[in-house]
């Protein structure tokens, strides 16, 4: 990353498998260490009517305009600035990597993101009618079985978290707050440079003791 870029963390993984959740918590957790003084902004490609032309599953990486992510996050004003990407190809394009500060990808078991996938779609959820329930049920695990979007960018990953994010998994809370703790790294680095209107980030004083080993 060279000086007076932006944060970029890109998020990766298959359908259902956590990285809404993961980018979430980044989020979250930056926020309150940073005290809300650097602008973080989230982007969901899978769902971004900007960025992606279908999202009509299955996903193609046809349907992407990354030419388009990419002019975006140059017209980002001010240094430090975060932008969190997830999305089944947030990891594909090579241009994208490269601009990129940290790239993880987010790995799941297939049966539990079939779950989570049945969840999504509400066929749990009382009241629908049983053909339609089952209709949708088969097109969801038809769909699921022919995609290998669990694939997709693990190789150019730097960072490969377990599953999506559970309160009772201290492995993946450790995880998190490791990836947070490079991020708020990377922050004091852009710091070193004064702000536009020439102030600084205030950073917290524990900032150093964010994570602790059990």
């Amino acid at each position: 990353m060279e000086e007076g870029d932006k944060i970029i963390i890109l998020i990766g993984g298959g359908n259902g498998s956590g990285k809404k959740t993961l980018s979430r918590s980044i989020k979250d957790k930056l926020s309150k260490l940073l005290d809300n003084q650097v602008k973080i902004t989230e982007v969901d490609l899978d769902n971004s009517e900007e960025y992606c032309i279908d999202n009509e599953p299955p996903l193609k990486v046809s349907n992407y305009k990354f030419d388009h992510l990419l002019e975006d996050i140059d017209l980002c004003r001010g240094n430090g600035d975060i932008i969190i990407i997830n999305g089944i190809f947030a990891l594909y394009d090579k241009n994208l990597r490269a601009r990129s500060s940290i790239k993880i990808f987010v790995s799941c078991d297939k049966d539990t993101r079939l779950i989570r996938l049945i969840k999504r779609e509400g066929l749990c959820s009382e009241g629908i009618p049983v053909d339609e329930k089952n209709a949708k049920l088969s097109e969801v695990i038809q769909l699921h079985l022919m995609t290998r979007d669990d694939i997709i960018g693990k190789s150019e990953s730097d960072i490969i978290i377990k599953s999506g994010i559970t309160d009772d998994d201290s492995n993946e809370k450790m995880g998190i707050e490791l990836i947070v703790d490079f991020i708020i790294g990377l922050t004091k680095k852009e710091n070193s440079e004064k702000k536009d209107d020439g102030s600084k980030i205030n950073l917290r004083d524990d900032i150093e003791r964010f994570y602790e080993l059990n």
